[in-house]
C-alpha cells in the first residue's frame, strides 16, 4: 500500500505550504532577513518538483504571502508594492521552472502503475491476468 504522501499531490502541497510557514516563522524569530527569501525559494522549488503545476503555484503564493505579511511587513499585512510583486513573480517563476524541469527529466512523483507522457492501453485479457484470474476469451 502506498503512503498518502506518495499517492496524493494535495498532501505534498500541504506539506510544502507548512514548510514555507515554518521557514518564515524561523526567519522572523531569528531576524534572518537575508535568509528568508532563498529558503522559501528552495521550499517552493522542492514542492513544485513533486506536485501538479496548480499546487506548486499555490505554494509559491503562500510563500509570497508569508514573506510579505510577516517578514517585509508585520502582523500579516499584505501589500502590493513594487518589491512585493517582484517577490511574487520570482516565487511563481521558480515554481514554474522547477515544475517544468521535473516533467522533462521525469523527476516528479507519479502514482504507481501510471505512465508518464503517454497513455497506456491494456487489453481486458491482460488486466484479468494481472489481477490473478485466468483470462477468458470470447
Amino acid at each position: 500500500m502506498e503512503s498518502l504522501v506518495a499517492s496524493v499531490p494535495a498532501v505534498r502541497a500541504a506539506l510544502g505550504a507548512a514548510a514555507v510557514t515554518v521557514v518564515t516563522a524561523v526567519a522572523v524569530r531569528l531576524g534572518a532577513g537575508a535568509v528568508d527569501l532563498p529558503a522559501v525559494l528552495v521550499v517552493v522549488a522542492a514542492t513544485a518538483l513533486t506536485v501538479p503545476l496548480g499546487y506548486g503555484l499555490l505554494v509559491a503564493v503562500t510563500g509570497w504571502a508569508m514573506l510579505t505579511g510577516f517578514v517585509v511587513n508585520t502582523a500579516g499585512t499584505l501589500t502590493f508594492h513594487h518589491g512585493d510583486l517582484g517577490h511574487l513573480a520570482l516565487l511563481a517563476g521558480v515554481g514554474l521552472a522547477a515544475w517544468t524541469l521535473s516533467r522533462g527529466a521525469g523527476v516528479g512523483v507519479t502514482p504507481r502503475g501510471s505512465a508518464r507522457g503517454s497513455a497506456r492501453v491494456t487489453s481486458p485479457q491482460r488486466v484479468a491476468t494481472r489481477a490473478g484470474s485466468p483470462a477468458r476469451s470470447r
